[in-house]
């Protein structure tokens, strides 16, 4: 029995070794075979096969699928040397004829082109000693700027070539910035990975253009300029559309317009809009200022023409009385009082009544400096008559602690209606 025992357990243990090994070569078999390729990236044009015939039967149309095929793949004798290269148009192409997701093969050629990219600004960077200065410099860094740039369009354009236009993400922080992606999730709202994806692009692709205006206008932007950054506006409105199915480019511009707005612009928690209206006028913002949303963190600003059309659709939508309240909701000194009642803990209408208050008093004492019947004595105990009403209106709305908390705040005019 004892000897059985044994040789259960000299058995076990060998039997635990050989799986040990065995799972440490084949991590090294992964780790080789998934290595990153020697030398840069090469472009090379040519008419391009698979360097490995696609698996009997598992095309992208077949039952199986693309991913099943891929696994399928796997499970036999493959080598990642069967398919690998630094060609990138090939390098996709061998990919795809192994059954591997597209997804995958996008993932993988766009990490291999943005190496690339940082390694054509490292390789033209001028080779001077550090001392060189004037002239000299100022060529060697212009050489360097142009073979980087022509180095950045021939990868682009394999990249553009493997995986079609619009396709590669050329800025990897937004894959990495894992809160800076959240946010622009929440920000472009419900849509495809795809979507989402091309959208990054299409901002990442803006921005650099963006630049390169700024940087070519040396900080002066004149006309032409001007003129190059609409053309570039609407080439990003028409990039867009192009991306986006029609629900989805609707609620990216409703939260792209409602975002400035929501921000703190607009106090909407100050009015009786529904969120289902605030989006409606999100939208209306969205779709004047569309093409103007070159960066998703930033909001965009309408012009005055714009603003005006704006405030006449809206006030047809809403009615003039409830628009009034966006365009108090818009007011800094209508925002301290909101904020002033609501730490208070006083009824919401105390701060529209006070806030109206104010309004009266700017228009009375605007009236009061131009009314030519009155001498300079009548004039001034007309205004500090109000002053004296003023001030024991607001104490009245507000009470006496909260009204001496927004003189502290903002709210001097109401001991000093000559400063309105």
């Amino acid at each position: 029995m004892k000897k059985s025992a044994t040789v259960d357990c000299v058995n076990a243990r060998r039997v635990l070794i050989f799986s040990v090994l065995l799972n440490l070569a084949l991590a090294g078999w992964v780790v080789h075979a998934w290595g990153r390729p020697r030398g840069d990236v090469e472009i090379i044009s040519q008419e391009r096969t698979p360097t490995v015939s696609r698996l009997r039967g598992a095309t992208p149309s077949s039952s199986v699928g693309a991913e099943a095929a891929w696994g399928a793949y796997l499970g036999q004798n493959f080598r990642w040397s069967q398919i690998e290269t630094n060609d990138l148009v090939q390098l996709a192409l061998n990919m795809r004829g192994v059954g591997c997701p597209e997804e995958t093969v996008r993932e993988v050629v766009s990490a291999r082109a943005i190496r690339a990219l940082g390694q054509s600004v490292r390789a033209a960077r001028p080779r001077q000693p550090f001392w060189t200065a004037g002239g000299s410099r100022e060529r060697a860094i212009r050489e360097a700027e142009a073979l980087a740039a022509a180095a950045r369009d021939k990868i682009r354009a394999s990249v553009e070539e493997a995986l079609g236009a619009g396709n590669f993400l050329e800025n990897p922080k937004w894959t990495r910035d894992l809160v800076d992606q959240a946010l622009m999730r929440f920000f472009t709202g419900p849509m495809s990975e795809k979507s989402f994806s091309q959208v990054q692009i299409v901002f990442t692709r803006q921005e650099a253009r963006e630049e390169e205006i700024r940087a070519l206008a040396h900080g002066v932007m004149l006309a032409d300029d001007e003129a190059a950054m609409e053309r570039l506006n609407q080439h990003f409105k028409k990039e867009i559309e192009a991306v986006l199915a029609p629900a989805e480019l609707e609620e990216f511009l409703a939260r792209a317009g409602a975002m400035r707005q929501s921000g703190g612009e607009i106090r909407f928690d100050a009015t009786d809009f529904t969120p289902a209206e605030v989006r409606e006028i999100g939208l209306a913002r969205g779709q004047l200022g569309f093409g103007k949303l070159s960066r998703w963190t930033e909001s965009f600003d309408l012009s005055a023409e714009q603003e005006a059309q704006l405030a006449a659709d809206l006030s047809r939508r809403f009615g003039a009385a409830r628009y009034a309240q966006i365009e108090r909701a818009v007011d800094n000194d209508f925002k301290a009082l909101f904020d002033l009642g609501r730490d208070s803990n006083l009824p919401s209408a105390a701060a529209v009544d006070a806030f109206e208050r104010r309004r009266f008093t700017v228009r009375e004492v605007a009236a009061l400096r131009t009314d030519p019947s009155l001498s300079e004595d009548e004039r001034q105990q007309r205004l500090a008559s109000l002053q004296s009403e003023t001030q024991a209106a607001i104490r009245q709305v507000l009470g006496a602690e909260a009204a001496e908390r927004y003189l502290q705040q903002g709210g001097s005019w109401v001991t000093n209606v000559n400063g309105l």
